[in-house]
Formats: C-alpha cells, sequence, structure tokens
C-alpha cells in the first residue's frame, strides 16, 4: 500500500476548514491545564507534567483530520508498504497523520507562503509536544523540585537554546524553523521513508536536548543544591521578613491576622463566598465551622493554628513572587486567587511549610464530626487563601 494514497483515502484534510481545525487543536492543548501554559512559559526542565492523552490523538486523527475511525487507521498504517514497525516512533500512526498533512498544506495552492508557514508550524508544535509528553513521562514521571531546576538553569551554557530563547515556548518556535527548513524538501516530496526520517530526526533532536539538560540537572539534585526560600528573604529593622526585591512584607501581613483572629472581623462573609466559589467541594457552613474554631481563642488546636500562620504568607508570596504577581497583587486580584488556589493545591507540593499547614488545617477540619471526607483536603488547601485575602483587604 503506497504511503500516500493510503492517507489520502483516510484523511479528509483538502477542506477549506482545515487550517482553523489544527490551529484550535493545537490551541486546546496548550490551554488545557496550567501546567500546559506555565510550561510553556518558563524557563525550567522537569518541573511540570505535560499530558497528550488517548483522548487528544481520537479527537486529531477522527475530528481534526476528519478521519472515520482512529483503530482502523492505526492497522491500516501496519501495512503501508515499505513502514518499519520496528521503529516505534517514526512509525508511530499519529505522527506520520501530522506528516503528511504537512505535505498537504506545503503542496496546497490556494494558501499563501505565509498562511503555509502557520498551519505547518502548528502541525510542528503538535507533534513536539507529544513527542515531549513521552520523553517527560520517562525522564520525569516525578517532576522536579522547581528551585533546583531554577539553579540548574543558571549553570547552563549559551549553548543551550532554552538559555539564549528563555521559555519553552520559543524553544518550539526556534526548533520548528531549524528543522523544517532542514526538511523542506523532504516534507514537499514525501514518501514513507522521508516521513520516518524525518520523525525520527525531530523526536532525536528533542531528545539529545533534554538529555545534556538532564547532566546539568541531575548534577544539581545528586549535589543538592537547593535554593532555600531564606535566600528570597531578609530581615528588615522596620518591617521584619521582607522579599529582597519587592519590599512585601512577610512578618506585616501575619501580625494583622495573629491581631484579628480572635476577633469578629475574622469572619468575612464576602471572603467565605470566594472561597466556596473556587471548590464544589466546600460548603458555606462547613467553611464557617472551621473558620469559627480557628476564631476561638479556646478552641484546643489554637496554638498550632498560631504556629502556621506566617507559614502561610511566607508561602504565598513565594509562590506569588515566581509567578510575578506579588507586584500586582491588587490591579490583579481575580489572577492572584487563582494562582494561589493552584498552588496550595498541587499535589506535589513537599516543602515542609506547605506540609505543616495542610497537616494543622486538616486536624482543624476534622474537629467537624459530620465532615465529609472529600470537603477535607480542598478546604486545607484553601483556607491559606481565605487567611491571605483578609489580611491584603
Amino acid at each position: 500500500m503506497d504511503f500516500l494514497k493510503t492517507m489520502k483515502s483516510v484523511l479528509n484534510v483538502d477542506d477549506s476548514g482545515i487550517v482553523l481545525r489544527i490551529e484550535n487543536f493545537k490551541n486546546d492543548i496548550i490551554q488545557a491545564s496550567s501546567e500546559h501554559l506555565k510550561y510553556l512559559s518558563t524557563y525550567t526542565v522537569g518541573t511540570e507534567r505535560i499530558i497528550f492523552s488517548i483522548k487528544n490523538e481520537y479527537t486529531l486523527i477522527e475530528d481534526i483530520f476528519r478521519c472515520e475511525s482512529y483503530y482502523k487507521f492505526g492497522e491500516l498504517c501496519k501495512h503501508i508498504t515499505g513502514i518499519d514497525l520496528s521503529r516505534n516512533v517514526a512509525a508511530n500512526p499519529v505522527y506520520l497523520a501530522i506528516t503528511y498533512v504537512m505535505y498537504t498544506i506545503e503542496n496546497n495552492r490556494q494558501l499563501n507562503i505565509k498562511e503555509k508557514e502557520r498551519v505547518i508550524y502548528n502541525l510542528y508544535f503538535i507533534m513536539a509536544f507529544k513527542m515531549n509528553t513521552s520523553l517527560y513521562f520517562r525522564y520525569y514521571h516525578d517532576p522536579f523540585n522547581e528551585q533546583v531546576a531554577r539553579a540548574a538553569f543558571e549553570k547552563l551554557s549559551g549553548n543551550f537554546i532554552i538559555k539564549r530563547v528563555g521559555s519553552w515556548n520559543e524553544v518550539y518556535k526556534y526548533r520548528a524553523n531549524n528543522e523544517l527548513t532542514i526538511h523542506a524538501k523532504r516534507i514537499k516530496r514525501l514518501d514513507i521513508e522521508g516521513a520516518m526520517y524525518f520523525i525520527a530526526d525531530v523526536q532525536g533532536r528533542w531528545r539529545r536536548m533534554l538529555v545534556e539538560l538532564n547532566k546539568v540537572l541531575y548534577n544539581m539534585r545528586d549535589d543538592d543544591y537547593s535554593i532555600s526560600i531564606t535566600s528570597l528573604l531578609r530581615e528588615d529593622e522596620e518591617n521584619g521578613l521582607v522579599f529582597n526585591d519587592t519590599g512585601s512584607s512577610v512578618t506585616e501581613y501575619s501580625d494583622k491576622i495573629l491581631g484579628l483572629i480572635y476577633k469578629p472581623d475574622f469572619l468575612n462573609l464576602d471572603l467565605v463566598y470566594i472561597i466556596v466559589a473556587l471548590s464544589r467541594n466546600i460548603t458555606e457552613d462547613k467553611l464557617l465551622f472551621t473558620l469559627r474554631n480557628i476564631n476561638d481563642a479556646e478552641f484546643e488546636y489554637h496554638d498550632d493554628v498560631l504556629t502556621i500562620i506566617p507559614l502561610i504568607f511566607e508561602m504565598s508570596f513565594l509562590f506569588l513572587k515566581k509567578s510575578g504577581l506579588i507586584y500586582h497583587i491588587k490591579e490583579k486580584l481575580e489572577a492572584v486567587i487563582h494562582e494561589l488556589k493552584n498552588m496550595w493545591s498541587g499535589s506535589r507540593r513537599t516543602e515542609p511549610q506547605v506540609v505543616k499547614v495542610r497537616k494543622v488545617l486538616e486536624t482543624v477540619i476534622k474537629h467537624e464530626k459530620n465532615i465529609n471526607k472529600k470537603s477535607i483536603q480542598p478546604m486545607s488547601n484553601l483556607i491559606p487563601v481565605y487567611i491571605f485575602l483578609l489580611a491584603i483587604k
């Protein structure tokens, strides 16, 4: 079975809507999770979990490329003349389909050069992103500590593309420009050998780049070269503990809450409504019950609660500093709320400050005997957000 004839018989990509369908699919992949967005905007390696699921593959083949059956397409690819099924990556049906669509776009006389470049870049991005999800799963099944990854980045030389361009989104653009130029003739006059060579070369270049980055990253980890949060803080004579480059006072906000914690003003219904809206597993009455316990000076765990207040601000400011929102807390309050929610809710957060805050709050929450088990974790993650918002009012 001839490669081009086989693809043409099952993939319906010659219609005018294919350009928009590809662009929308690429954007959906990018926006599928906050981790995808962060991955593309950051310069660290191995700190986020990125996913290209089987469902994504089905959508691409059946909805975007208008193939009748994802499963039948995969079976059909096995019988293409010249295909080497021992080469798992190069013979992958999804990659073969993407490469074929690149060929059809390149030879489409209805599109101008700029339009072709844009669509082929989007297809390259989809292919490379899928490849990287597999590489990330292999190399970073347990994502790296962000502080270690940032320290590793500082050690990189200018020979690394990520060091020169500053974000993974820019790396995709750089590599696409490079690799699509190298393989331009091969894509324009595509056959099965050329398709497999192109796919293998793209994956190989990404793989080799990550392997070289890993040498630096693993050395940093093995040397236990992590940046303590204390390096981001300094002691200020007037304001106590503050961040070096913003002057934001951890001590100031901690003291404000400690001064409110046993007063009526600690309970703020407007903020309660905001927190409840952030999770379907939290109810207003259960959250208020826990907040009233915290508000009670006679509560049996009040000493434990007092010890975590400074930790809540220490880590919240650190989260906002990393995202850049620390400079725009009042102007971008909605973004601040969602950033804190995502950071406090991160399942892989292992900082001792976060662990202690969660442990204390879970103990406090479980004091309500009828609490739904599904509510404990989201409440322990979102009460720090409530306390932070109360302090900045």
